[in-house]
């Protein structure tokens, strides 16, 4: 009986339970649709955790029964699905997104928007979607490779200055574009406080038809950056976070000798090839390079000829009785150079309803860099919101952040003395650590002069740099009627970078630095901007006009100070002296501008776009303030999917930035008058395969004229750069996979056409390498390019050199009157090879040297010859070089014998 209870027990319950859990099921219905607005068929509809599933019909509408308490899924190829809780709603409409964003159907391209079909200038949209699965910090690093005509380039560093050029380089000082970013324009080109994940589009303008528009700042091409806003539909809050580890696959142990005894022969080789005896006091070997082993001790090296050996370690004292061992092989660049974490998130909630609409958003990066003791952390926070009241809307774009650089190499550091260059290059020999867990380094003749690169970087930690950001505008928008619309907006930049660095003494360097020095810097910068603009649109049949008038005020002003306080470990109270050890400066500069622009479409087919704008500064000369800069660009439809463009216009530069002076020349407040671009452009647009293909191709002309050198140097010059830009896209799906693929090409040649006010063709700069001047600025030749002489060959010896005898020419290179000698590779070893002794003749002596001790006067037209002799072995040795007068003829001797056996480092 009690089983048969249960059993009766358990049938109610479930019958409860079913009736309970079908009570519980309603009938839901909606609409589904893209987010751009039409109705989308054949989306499944799913609850989740069932088999309940169905589709959307030809006006995106679906129905079923589903759980009051259930998610639906709904999801088509193409685009990104998407999961919605019923919460016991009837009704459910969804929007949805693309999986791969498609470019937008507007853009901005100065002050307003256009439809993208309707430009006809050189204009370019990148593809964002992707820019949130990159790693680096600056959003313009992210740009590499997805433009054409637009080259990026980074150190690698985390949080170093990314730099953009836009079809090459037309100026002698400032290449930098100009970035707008919601309408805001940015005086310089670190943005490194922008956060990607903040990014909605970003549209380059290239050519100065479309640049134009921003007048004096448009010369070297504009980067319009747009952030996210809110959407119509329900409220999206979405957390994303990204962690990675990245690690270099090649570096200088690629080509580094990381083996202190075939360094060792190398070394030796290089000696002997001179005709030098070879250093003993490192490798304990004699002065032909023989029986060489690793020191135990590099320093101290004060034992005579050879290495010290017997080093009582406890009487190590730090920085003034070092001991440095010696090392089989160190392997500097793994020793600095290693694994690099990075983690990114990011916070955002958006939505938009009626008459308002928002977007907000906290995002944190930490970034390790892969070398040691390098890192960059960001917090940033924004808030996007709009309202509208009538015809009137208002709104805000307001970003903070806090980003923070740990050691690295900054903008400017990637010189001899840092983490990379020639202190990476230390020899193997060299320890990382001394025997007190102090830095080694080369202190010993022989070993070279550089700096121990793990110390570099250690003690870059301690440089610290703190950026502070605040960025943003305030607008508002009046719908006036009859196609008129009034905008005003006033943005705000607000900066503030403070660097605090510790510069360590080096004892154990061959070139020693005794004393250590920290040294703080602080910048602040503020800049206004206040544009306010009246806009007309009117569509008349076929003919379709719009007008923009504008003016904008800008002011920029800003404070630096550095102070420094040197030889901490000295005597107390003797360190600084802070009335010279403190600077200062300041700067202010302002623009007041007023521009126009009118476009003109005709029946989708023809175009016509014309810009003027009318730039004042403060800081020109006072007869020659104002600047004048137009653009105009047409455009044909030939058919719906092709069109071509023309496109002409003239851009300017702002004033010279400091320290960007390419004969390093500088100071002063003015320049004498604007620099102006001009630009052609031809380009044409063609659309394939339903529009899921796409080819651009542009071809141009850039020509800078009025250059300045300095200052006070203007019309110093003019370049040209003639290019060409293509880019080829294609978008599709595999299956329920959703692709894009997109390929971007550009090539141009730059050419200094003249350069004035100098007295010269050329002139040396920026910058100079231990006295010498790498690159050069010379008519007819590309802006710096690298100068030094061009080895054309070498001669074979003083018969090959004979028809050029008078003319200096000498074997080896050697025009000094002094004797060179050139090798060759050898022979496999033990076969026989003929090896020429080569000579030159110093032209102030009378007499050749024909053999040890013996010597014959040498007239016009005769030969001195004579016997060498040789080792078994098959060396030379004791040969006198005979010096003849310059009307000497040139001597050819040789002997044959057996190759000695040389080892060669690495096979």
């Amino acid at each position: 009986m009690n089983y048969r209870r249960q059993a009766w027990m358990s049938l109610i319950m479930n019958l409860v339970v079913c009736g309970s859990a079908f009570g519980q099921m309603i009938e839901i219905s909606g609409r589904v649709t893209s987010q751009a607005g039409p109705p989308l068929p054949g989306v499944t509809v799913r609850i989740r955790g069932t088999d309940t599933a169905t589709t959307t019909d030809g006006q995106g509408r679906y129905s079923l029964a589903a759980p009051r308490d259930g998610v639906v899924v709904f999801t088509l190829t193409g685009y990104r699905g998407i999961a919605e809780p019923i919460r016991g709603r009837s009704t459910l409409d969804v929007a949805l997104e693309p999986a791969i964003g498609p470019l937008p159907d507007t853009v901005v391209t100065g002050y307003t928007t256009q439809q993208r079909a309707n430009i006809s200038g050189a204009v370019a949209t990148v593809d964002v979607t992707g820019l949130a699965r990159q790693t680096s910090t600056s959003v313009l690093q992210r740009l590499d490779g997805r433009g054409s005509g637009m080259t990026v380039e980074n150190s690698g560093s985390p949080g170093s200055r990314t730099t953009i050029r836009i079809r090459g380089m037309t100026s002698f000082h400032d290449n930098d574009p100009l970035y707008v970013i919601d309408g805001t324009p940015v005086q310089e080109s670190y943005l490194n406080w922008l956060s990607p994940d903040d990014i909605a589009a970003i549209h380059v303008l290239k050519d100065a038809s479309a640049a134009s528009i921003y007048g004096s700042r448009g010369g070297n091409g504009v980067v319009v950056v747009e952030t996210k806003r809110g959407r119509p539909g329900p409220r999206r809050a979405t957390l994303e976070v990204t962690t990675g580890v990245a690690t270099p696959v090649r570096g200088y142990d690629d080509f580094l000798i990381l083996n202190a005894l075939d360094y060792f022969e190398v070394m030796r080789a290089a000696y002997r090839n001179a005709g030098l005896a070879v250093p003993t006091n490192i490798y304990g070997n004699d002065t032909l390079g023989n029986n060489p082993s690793v020191p135990a001790y590099i320093w101290p090296n004060n034992c005579g000829t050879a290495p010290c050996n017997n080093v009582d370690e406890t009487t190590y004292s730090y920085p003034d009785n070092l001991i440095m061992p010696g090392s089989p092989g160190t392997n500097w660049w793994d020793a600095v150079f290693g694994a690099g974490h990075y983690a990114d998130a990011n916070l955002a909630l958006s939505g938009a309803r009626g008459d308002n609409a928002y977007h907000t958003s906290l995002n944190y990066f930490d970034q390790s860099g892969t070398a040691a003791h390098n890192r960059v952390q960001r917090g940033s926070g924004r808030l996007n919101t709009s309202f509208t009241q009538g015809r009137l809307n208002v709104g805000e774009h307001i970003a903070l952040s806090r980003e923070r650089g740990y050691g690295g190499l900054d903008d400017n550091a990637l010189g001899e003395n840092n983490i990379i260059g020639k202190n990476m290059l230390q020899q193997p020999v060299v320890p990382v650590y001394d025997v007190g867990g102090n830095f080694a380094s080369g202190k010993a003749s022989g070993l070279g002069n550089m700096s121990n690169p793990l110390k570099v970087a250690y003690f870059g930690k301690d440089n610290v740099t703190t950026t502070d950001r605040v960025f943003g505008n305030a607008f508002a928008v009046l719908n006036a009627g009859r196609g008129f619309a009034l905008k005003t907006q006033f943005g705000i930049d607000v900066a503030r970078a403070a660097f605090r660095g510790y510069s360590p003494a080096t004892p154990e360097n061959s070139e020693p630095t005794t004393i250590d020095a920290i040294t703080e810097r602080d910048g602040r910068a503020t800049d206004w901007t206040w544009s306010n603009t009246l806009t007309y649109s009117r569509t008349t049949g076929q003919h379709h006009v719009s007008a923009l008038l504008g003016h904008e005020a800008n002011r920029s002003k800003s404070h630096f100070e550095e102070r420094s306080c040197a030889n901490l470990r000295g005597p107390l109270g003797a360190p600084c002296d802070p009335s010279t050890n403190v600077s200062s400066a300041d700067a202010k500069w302002e623009l007041l501008s007023f521009f126009g622009k009118a476009d003109y479409e005709y029946a989708g087919r023809y175009y016509a776009s014309v810009t003027l704008r009318r730039d004042g500064a403060t800081s020109p000369a006072a007869e020659r303030r104002w600047g004048t800069f137009p653009g105009f660009s047409m455009g044909w439809r030939a058919f719906p999917n092709f069109m071509l463009r023309f496109g002409w216009g003239i851009a300017g530069a702002q004033p010279i930035p400091s320290a960007r002076i390419f004969n390093g020349s500088g100071g002063g407040n003015t320049f004498p008058q604007w620099e102006k671009n001009r630009s052609m452009n031809v380009g044409m647009d063609l659309a394939m395969w339903d529009g899921r293909g796409t080819l651009t191709v542009d071809v141009y002309r850039r020509e800078a004229d009025s250059l300045w050198l300095a200052p006070t140097v203007a019309h110093a010059g003019k370049m040209r750069n003639n290019g060409i830009d293509f880019s080829l896209g294609y978008q599709g799906t595999l299956g329920a996979t959703a692709f894009s693929v997109t390929f971007n090409g550009s090539h141009y040649r730059n050419t200094v056409l003249r350069i004035d006010a100098l007295g010269t063709e050329s002139f040396f700069g920026p910058v100079a390498l231990r006295g010498q001047d790498p690159v050069v600025s010379m008519v007819g030749h590309p802006i710096g390019a690298f100068y030094g002489l061009v080895a054309e060959g070498f001669y074979l010896d003083s018969l090959d050199a004979a028809p050029y005898w008078a003319s200096g020419a000498r074997p080896g290179g050697s025009s000094s009157g002094t004797s060179t000698t050139t090798a060759r590779l050898p022979p496999p070893t033990g076969q026989s090879s003929e090896v020429h002794i080569l000579t030159s003749a110093p032209a102030s002596t009378s007499a050749c040297d024909v053999g040890p001790g013996t010597s014959t006067s040498c007239s016009s037209g005769q030969s001195a010859t004579r016997s060498s002799t040789h080792r078994s072995t098959g060396t030379c040795s004791d040969i006198s070089i005979p010096t003849c007068d310059a009307t000497c003829s040139p001597i050819r001797r040789s002997w044959t014998g057996r190759v000695p056996e040389v080892p060669v480092p690495g096979g």
